[in-house]
């Protein structure tokens, strides 16, 4: 989720630094074309000025046409408002221009730190990807490990069934032996022979019973590893 988040931001930043470039251009026209108008302003202004000076003269001069002097000089009067609105209106718009020109340059900053901490963010949550992949894959390695251990305990188990199994049958045929052995000796008419079979049985026995308790142990541990195996 943090990676998908990331390149989210990475692709909004990138979006907000292009909008920023496309106010950019737009302030630094808008600059441009009050600088323009503030210098169309200012020959308008030159020019009402030498207007208003010329009607002077002929006002001074024009003794014999006054009349004319004075619509010029009125005229004069009228190009000379007209210039100096548009000089203050130019002003407006230069000020106007040099604010949005100013504001684009913070945008223009501002995209460059979101575009940079976008890219920030992208890199954290590719190295996160990155630990997780490494994570899944113990993971991975731990559970085939898990299984291993299971397969053996259970090997063991049945190893340990089998050699309980064992010593049940041996355990069977020294009891069998035994009873033989003490018929054998009831019923014998070598006592001797009787006598040694009975000794060579009494002995086996105590060894059957050794085997079956040492299964019996060997059972009882196998089946400790493969609860634990299966937990």
């Amino acid at each position: 989720m943090n990676f998908i988040k990331a390149i989210s931001n990475f692709a909004k930043a990138i979006c907000n630094f292009i909008k920023a470039i496309s106010n950019f251009a737009k302030a630094k026209c808008y600059l441009s074309k009050a600088i323009s108008n503030f210098a169309k302003a200012k020959c308008y202004l030159s020019k009402a000025i030498s207007n208003f000076a010329k009607a002077i003269c002929y006002f001074i001069k024009a003794k014999s046409n006054f009349a004319k002097a004075k619509c010029n000089f009125i005229k004069a009067i009228s190009n000379f408002a007209k210039a100096t609105c548009y000089f203050i209106k130019a002003i407006s718009n230069f000020t106007k221009a040099t604010c949005n020109f100013i504001k684009a340059i913070s945008n223009f900053t501002k995209a460059i730190c979101n575009f940079i901490k976008a890219k920030s963010n992208f890199a954290k949550a590719k190295c996160n990807f990155i630990k997780a992949i490494s994570y899944f894959a113990k993971a991975i390695c731990n559970f085939i490990k898990a299984i291993s251990n299971f397969a053996k305990a259970k090997c063991n188990f049945i190893k340990a069934i089998s050699n309980f199994a064992k010593a049940i049958c041996n355990f069977i045929k020294a009891k069998s032996n035994f009873a033989k052995a003490k018929c054998n000796f009831i019923k014998a008419s070598n006592f001797a022979k009787a006598t040694c079979n009975f000794i060579k049985a009494i002995s086996n026995f105590p060894k059957a019973i050794c085997n079956f308790i040492k299964a019996k142990s060997n059972f009882a541990k196998a089946k400790c590893y493969f609860i634990k195996a299966i937990s």
